[in-house]
């Protein structure tokens, strides 16, 4: 018996440390999973955000719109945009030009972010009444499975 009672806490070391290595294990399993579904864009870590430099213009001011990649996922966009008005309860998609190529693929790597200059005076086909008006920005997150997005920065116009 006095053998035994000398391998005991032998016996417990091994157990604890097979234990301790199992335990270990199965968090850097875990670990290596969620980096493979987040490189692979199957989970995506943070956000893609468009503002406007002011909330308040005049219909001669100059616009700048940042359009901000603040997740883990690679973003696809261009230079397009829609402008839309507030009339009457519903969002009404004003004639606003660019003047210039719309169709020209964009990339957005994580942590970066592009400008865009939108002049209210050359945009608006006709003069804008004052007004609550907002830039509609449509993207695609991720290159493997990506999927279409939306996002809207709000502005007014004063008279």
């Amino acid at each position: 018996m006095r053998m035994e009672r000398r391998h005991e806490p032998e016996k417990r070391g091994r157990v604890r440390l097979k234990r301790g290595l199992t335990i270990g294990l199965v968090v850097v399993g875990v670990l290596v999973l969620l980096v493979a579904l987040v490189v692979t864009d199957v989970i995506r870590i943070g956000t893609v955000t468009l503002h406007l430099d002011r909330e308040t213009y005049r219909p001669h001011h100059t616009a700048t719109m940042t359009f901000r990649n603040r997740s883990t996922s690679v973003v696809f966009h261009g230079y397009r945009f829609e402008v839309q008005r507030f009339e009457d309860g519903d969002w009404v998609r004003v004639p606003f030009g660019l003047g210039l190529v719309e169709s020209i693929a964009l990339i957005l790597r994580p942590g970066q972010s592009f400008e865009q200059e939108l002049s209210l005076r050359q945009g608006f086909v006709e003069p804008p009444e004052p007004g609550r008006y907002r830039v509609v920005k449509e993207f695609r997150i991720g290159a493997i499975h990506g999927t279409e997005h939306t996002l809207v920065a709000e502005f007014h116009i004063e008279g």
